[in-house]
Order: C-alpha cells, then sequence, then structure tokens
C-alpha cells in the first residue's frame, strides 16, 4: 500500500503501477493451484519481467483513507483473508472520486486536457482504468451488496 501511494505522489502512470504489482494477485493464486504448466507458462515469465502486464490486477483504492482502503490492508496484513466487500468498499469511493477530479482537471484546462502528452490527459487516461480494472464500480457495488444479502 505505501509503495502504490509513493508511486502516486511521484506521478506513477496507473499502467505501470498495474503492470509492476500484476504478480501480487495471479502469482500466488496460479502457485496454489500446483499447477505446474500454468506456473511455467505465466508465473516464472511474469517473475523475471517477461511477461509483466500480461495478468490482471486490482489497485488498492488509493491514498485516500476513505472507504477505509489502509485499514482493509491492514486487517489483510493481520491475516484476515475474507475482506470481498470491504475491498469494494474502499476501491469504489477511491475510483470515483479519482475519476471525479480528472474530470474537473480536464474541464478546467479545456482543449489542452485533451492533448497527448500533457500530465492532464495522463491522468485522466490512466484513472479511467480503475474504474475498468479489477471490477467495474457497478459490479464491485453488486457484489458487495450480494455479500452482505442485498440481492436475491
Amino acid at each position: 500500500m505505501a509503495v502504490i501511494e509513493e508511486l502516486h505522489v511521484a506521478g506513477a502512470a496507473a499502467g505501470f503501477q498495474a503492470a509492476v504489482f500484476t504478480t501480487l494477485i495471479s502469482c500466488p493464486h496460479i502457485i496454489a493451484s500446483a499447477n505446474q504448466e500454468l506456473i511455467d507458462r505465466y508465473v516464472r515469465p511474469a517473475l523475471a519481467g517477461d511477461s509483466i502486464g500480461s495478468l490482471s490486477i486490482t489497485e488498492p483504492g488509493g491514498g485516500s483513507d476513505v472507504g477505509g482502503p489502509r485499514t482493509t490492508a491492514k486487517r489483510w496484513d493481520e491475516g484476515e483473508t475474507d475482506l470481498v466487500t470491504e475491498a469494494c468498499f474502499a476501491k469504489n469511493p477511491a475510483t470515483e472520486t479519482g475519476q471525479w477530479v480528472t474530470h474537473q482537471a480536464v474541464q478546467l484546462f479545456g482543449g489542452a486536457g485533451f492533448m497527448h502528452g500533457t500530465e492532464v490527459e495522463r491522468q485522466y487516461r490512466d484513472m479511467r482504468i480503475n474504474g475498468i480494472g479489477g471490477g467495474t464500480v457497478e459490479i464491485l457495488t453488486e457484489l458487495a451488496a450480494r455479500r452482505l444479502g442485498y440481492t436475491a
């Protein structure tokens, strides 16, 4: 969590963060399957840096503690493993807030906000992936509601 926050502070692109941390999401599950063919095909190249970005990732909810991303990460570090609902509640408001902020920046900069190579354009483009990667806001809302018993 701290590394991702510092990458964000330093202005690292969301795509870079997703590519670098891909192995933290997918590889443990592939390794746990004990399927040597999958391990050889995906895990070994990912760990060697040869296929970074070829597997999916869920990026944590950024630096804000709104929705509890740090609290959720702390609970994970302490060994709690069923935090799906909490992860949804952490990711969704962070994603929506980030998208609102970057939308406002584009509005402020006008046409320059869409010019390729500008910081505003990159932030707007990179922020958009957070609402797609790891589950859309709509899917995560549905998942949390289902886990809490609010849907059939």
